[in-house]
């Protein structure tokens, strides 16, 4: 289901809002990332991620439509600060319109490590329900975008309408019938929860806080979170006399 691309005009709406009824409706389980691309083809976006988390300890990727979007989220998970933690916490849109101005004291280490390659603009969006947040959806561009009104509205009926696909793929997840492809998205997730674990045992210390040290180590390595993350899995890297 696509729309054409940066649709304008008055029957743009109309068919966006049609587009988003239709992946509801047949209820498949890549629905969630079909909801991200019909919203970036037609709107000022170049890519756009979905996040389940209960906090930023919790965080569970759905998925992403690049490579980019992905490097995103996965580096708020690393650092523990950015724009999806900030909306899911309020539970209120968040929009960076330049990650240039965000000065030294808003998520100094996500600003940096972004660095305006990855994206200049951002925009975080909660998947609000009756309870606390499901999670966010994320949009973002690698140029100065303008938003229109219209823009703005769309985004949020994205996310809106991304939160009831979210909720069907759970529902219709089983112990004996798990989306595969979902479970393939998620398995570096597993490996970094795996790690926090065995850091946990080996520190003794409390899963929060074994994140930490994982993040301290990654980060003074210069080294994604994932590869350290696997290490500690594999039994190479051992986190005992971490910190002594």
């Amino acid at each position: 289901m696509t729309v054409q691309s940066r649709s304008s005009g008055a029957d743009a709406p109309l068919l966006l809002a049609e587009a988003f009824a239709a992946i509801v409706a047949a209820g498949e389980p890549d629905a969630p990332l079909q909801v991200c691309q019909v919203a970036v083809d037609a709107l000022p976006f170049d890519g756009a991620s979905i996040t389940t988390m209960t906090d930023s300890h919790h965080q569970e990727p759905v998925c992403a439509t690049n490579e980019a979007a992905r490097r995103i989220t996965e580096l708020q998970f690393e650092l523990g600060e950015g724009p999806d933690l900030d909306a899911h916490k309020s539970g209120r849109p968040v929009h960076v319109l330049d990650l240039a101005e965000l000065g030294e004291h808003h998520w100094p280490l996500f600003g940096h490590a972004v660095g305006g390659e990855l994206a200049r603009t951002l925009h975080a969006l909660p998947l609000n329900t009756d309870g606390p947040s499901l999670g966010t959806l994320c949009f973002h561009s690698t140029t100065l975008e303008h938003l229109a009104v219209q823009d703005v509205a769309n985004a949020r009926r994205a996310a809106d309408i991304a939160t009831w696909a979210v909720l069907g793929v759970i529902a219709q997840e089983t112990p004996q019938q798990e989306n595969d492809s979902l479970q393939d998205r998620l398995q570096l997730w597993a490996i970094l929860h795996q790690a926090i674990g065995l850091i946990s045992a080996q520190m003794q210390v409390k899963t929060e806080t074994a994140l930490t040290c994982l993040r301290a180590h990654a980060f003074a390595c210069d080294r994604p979170l994932s590869d350290v993350a696997r290490d500690v899995a594999m039994g190479t890297l051992r986190f005992n006399d971490y910190g002594r």
